[in-house]
């Protein structure tokens, strides 16, 4: 168990020096930790422990503008997605589109 300043930093280090044998962390987490740390090739995944849990954005009910902004939101996130800059974002994480 990792605690304190940047414990993923610390176990990430670990695992590049054989200090460790394995990790266990959200994927997207890891992926962007090892990458920031240029140590993202030396690593493989080496399986899920857990199932994928499903992430939603929500807008509250008690404005009238939420339904506005989810919209705005869908539409940005498409135009992302069709024009390549939502790959660029992704690849600057070291992490893959979820579609």
């Amino acid at each position: 168990m990792a605690f304190g300043n940047a414990p993923l930093e610390r176990v990430i280090k670990k695992l590049s020096n054989d200090r460790v044998d394995v990790a266990i962390e959200t994927g997207e987490v890891f992926w962007y930790t090892a990458n920031k740390l240029n140590l993202k090739d030396q690593f493989s995944a080496a399986g899920l422990a857990f199932e994928a849990e499903k992430i939603y954005i929500a807008f509250t009910p008690e404005t009238d503008k939420s339904q506005e902004y989810a919209n705005i939101l869908s539409a940005g996130m498409k135009a992302l997605r069709r024009s390549g800059e939502l790959q660029k974002i992704m690849e600057m994480y070291g992490l893959n589109d979820w579609k």
